[in-house]
């Protein structure tokens, strides 16, 4: 079997406090320029995050399944900018977008869980899955019937966010289907899943239903109808003989009557309570085995998930707060060193550093860092060439941004 590729990553493994420590420990900066800038770039981040927070979770509040507030106006068309909103912050805190594709080779995999899964995508009006942190995983499971263990390799997300849309009421009316109790037709729910791996994305949506596969089916029927074989030579023989001169008389097929004494009948209830038990154990069987299921799924869902709707939102953007500081010192320190470059020139510096000193392949964000360089005024740009301004003008022009913020 092949081992997938697993893409280089624009998301930057390290803390916010490890990276300042690595800019550090470059010396590209004096120390004291270091830590004025390191204080005004958090602070500028955060203030303009804190704002992108509250305007989530106005956007949010009529789609929100868990509010408890009354709303005042109804506004009209905000799923379509609230999912604009979700996008800008999952894609500033490093998070890749799932393609249609990817879903559906991910739900041809085979799950870890030795399960099947029938997700309904189509009472989703808007569905969206994001994922960071992808590499690859190695784990032991059991093999087929339990008889010892085997390593298997599979393609793991750190991360998994997923935003979904039900269909409004009149679609479930029209199609018929049924609505659970914990489904608000057009609510927006947000989901938050740590360690998930690419097979298994189909357990973690909530109208996910579980279906044997073809294998269970054979594990549970062949030693069914084996069995059942053994039942019908053994137990029911005299019973099944019972029967069928009972059906031939009543069919007309013999002329020789039946009588139902009390030693024919107890052969019958006999047989039939025989024949009874045996289907309720290939029942239980069945719906062993699912609960069995179930039991996995939940344990499983109880420990990878994060966070919820509204609390989703401050989980995110503390993500990207830290995402967008990361890459600003990271490139803000680079430029300190290099002075002159093209986005390029910057782009493998740090990648390559990261690579030989840090032992860590990235795929860094270099268009995104330069923009917010030359945003906050801490480099210039002329025919394709950055050059960068002096610690004292670029402190200068942070403090008056930080001075006219703070007023606003």
């Amino acid at each position: 079997m092949s081992v997938p590729l697993v893409p280089k990553q624009r998301f930057i493994p390290f803390s916010c406090h490890d990276v300042e420590g690595i800019c550090r420990a470059t010396n590209f900066v004096p120390s004291a320029d270091f830590e004025s800038h390191r204080q005004l770039f958090a602070n500028l981040i955060n203030l303009e995050y804190q704002a992108l927070l509250d305007t989530l979770k106005l956007a949010y509040a009529p789609y929100n399944p868990d509010i408890d507030t009354k709303p005042w106006q109804i506004h009209e068309n905000e799923g379509q900018e609230l999912s604009e909103l979700v996008h800008q912050v999952l894609v500033s805190a490093n998070y890749e977008q799932l393609t249609q594709h990817d879903l559906v080779q991910a739900m041809n995999d085979n799950s870890l869980f030795n399960i099947k899964l029938d997700v309904k995508f189509d009472e989703f009006s808007k569905l969206l899955v994001f994922t960071r942190g992808e590499h690859m995983v190695k784990r032991e499971v059991k093999r087929i019937g339990r008889f010892g263990r085997k390593t298997i390799q599979f393609t793991n997300y750190e991360r998994v966010f997923i935003f979904l849309q039900y269909q409004d009421r009149q679609w479930f009316i029209d199609n018929k289907r049924a609505m659970s109790e914990h489904i608000k037709p057009g609510a927006v729910m947000l989901k938050l899943f740590k360690d998930v791996p690419k097979a298994d994305i189909e357990t973690l949506f909530p109208n996910s239903k579980i279906k044997m596969r073809n294998l269970d089916k054979l594990l549970i029927g062949i030693p069914a109808i084996a069995s059942g074989g053994i039942i019908l030579a053994t137990k029911l023989g005299a019973t099944m003989l019972l029967v069928g001169a009972l059906i031939s008389f009543y069919l007309g097929l013999s002329d020789k009557p039946v009588e139902l004494n009390q030693q024919n009948l107890l052969v019958l209830a006999a047989g039939l309570a025989t024949l009874g038990g045996y289907f309720w154990k290939q029942f239980s069987a069945f719906k062993n085995k699912k609960i069995r299921f179930m039991q996995t799924l939940s344990e499983s869902l109880y420990y990878k998930a994060l966070d919820n709707n509204v609390g989703v939102f401050h989980y995110l953007i503390d993500s990207a707060k830290e995402s967008e500081c990361k890459e600003l010192i990271l490139a803000w320190t680079f430029m300190q060193k290099l002075q002159r470059a093209t986005a390029q020139e910057l782009d493998s510096a740090i990648e390559d550093y990261f690579a030989q000193s840090l032992d860590t392949v990235l795929d860094f964000d270099v268009e995104d860092a330069l923009s917010k360089l030359c945003r906050f005024e801490l480099v210039s740009l002329q025919s394709g060439i950055y050059s960068a301004c002096s610690p004292r003008h670029s402190y200068q022009n942070l403090l008056a941004r930080w001075h006219q913020s703070a007023t606003v």
